[in-house]
């Protein structure tokens, strides 16, 4: 695994985003709940997590949660061995 999430657009245009399940998710997980930020327990079979947004969530809503992504990774959170 490596310290970055991987996006792969299509030609779909839905609310849903599918990623890569990043490095030390299980600390991403409650880091991001203490902002409001639910993401699922556990990433599906593929390896991968589904992000879903609502109707009424913006482009700055989506960018703030990129932000607080980087900013756990930026605080040098990495694989606990």
């Amino acid at each position: 695994m490596t310290n970055e999430i991987t996006v792969t657009p299509n030609s779909l245009h839905t609310n849903m985003l599918f990623i890569e399940t990043p490095e030390n998710y299980d600390a991403l997980q409650p880091y991001l709940a203490q902002k409001g930020i639910v993401l699922p327990k556990a990433p599906n079979k593929h390896g991968l997590i589904r992000l879903v947004t609502h109707f009424d969530i913006s482009t700055e809503g989506v960018d703030a949660v990129v932000n607080e992504i980087k900013s756990f990774y930026a605080s040098g959170n990495k694989i606990v061995s």
